[in-house]
């Protein structure tokens, strides 16, 4: 793994007590969380904030068994946001810093009643081509522009998809999504359908 990524992991409620350690190629602990889920499924992130790339090692402590429904690594050569509190700020126009941010969002906020997670989206176009419904399953999440005119998420799904089910930018599956200061547009190009 490069440095600056981080481990997406799925966890089973199914899974005996213990934890996750991530442990970088120097063989120093970067992160560590619970490896039992309080919901089945629940995303956790193990974040390498070091700048050491190579092989990285996840390791379960626990005595009984470990259960896991997906693992993903993400690389990045720099950070996709920085972190300010209780503030995730993205690069202007940065679509890879969105995504991380809400996908860390949706991992620490499972519970109903987690603290808001704000995502400041400076100005700029964060354009998520062909991709719809990005999902925001994570509760209390926040995502603020600086400005309504000239923050823009746009996607531009393709026409044979038609349909706000299946078209939308955003599929919200969380409890008290915010948005503020900001533009979403479907940008799909409903006229070159006819031609």
């Amino acid at each position: 793994m490069g440095g600056k990524g981080y481990v997406k992991l799925g966890l089973c409620n199914y899974s005996s007590d213990g934890n996750l350690t991530l442990t970088d190629p120097n063989g120093s602990v970067v992160a560590s969380v619970s490896a039992k889920a309080a919901k089945d499924g629940s995303a956790v992130i193990l974040e390498n904030t070091s700048d050491v790339s190579g092989t990285y090692t996840v390791t379960f402590d626990g005595s009984g068994a470990f259960y896991l429904h997906s693992l993903s690594i993400v690389n990045m050569s720099q950070l996709a946001f920085t972190k300010e509190g209780d503030w995730f700020v993205v690069e202007p126009g940065s679509v890879s810093g969105l995504i991380c941010a809400l996908e860390y969002a949706n991992a620490s906020n499972v519970a109903s009643d987690a603290a808001n997670v704000r995502i400041f989206l400076p100005d700029g176009i964060y354009d998520l081509g062909e991709t719809v419904l990005t999902n925001i399953s994570g509760n209390n999440i926040s995502i603020i522009g600086q400005s309504m005119d000239k923050t823009i998420i746009r996607n531009a799904p393709l026409i044979e998809n038609e349909g706000i089910g299946s078209t939308a930018t955003f599929y919200v599956t969380g409890t008290g999504t915010y948005f503020q200061d900001l533009t979403i547009q479907n940008a799909l190009d409903y006229y070159k359908s006819g031609s």
